[in-house]
């Protein structure tokens, strides 16, 4: 389960959609924030949307990173 506020585990639309900064992002997470940003250069990482120059990760796609990592033992590819 991802770690996160309350304000933003209520299962709404709203929190589903929150957005977040890199450093918020990598918290979320539990990643560093250089790895996040290595991981947005090279691939590998969570999507994240680009506003102007700005960074945003939606609490959605970090969710669903996480998931996909999720494994029941070490052997699985």
């Amino acid at each position: 389960m991802a770690l996160h506020d309350a304000s933003v585990n209520d299962g709404s639309v709203a929190a589903r959609s929150a957005v977040m900064n890199t450093r918020r992002a990598a918290e979320y997470i539990g990643v560093s924030v250089p790895w996040l940003e290595k991981a947005r250069l090279i691939g590998g990482g969570p999507i994240f949307v680009k506003i102007g120059r700005s960074v945003r990760y939606r609490a959605s796609d970090l969710d669903e990173f996480l998931e996909s990592g999720a494994r029941r033992t070490t052997s699985a590819a």
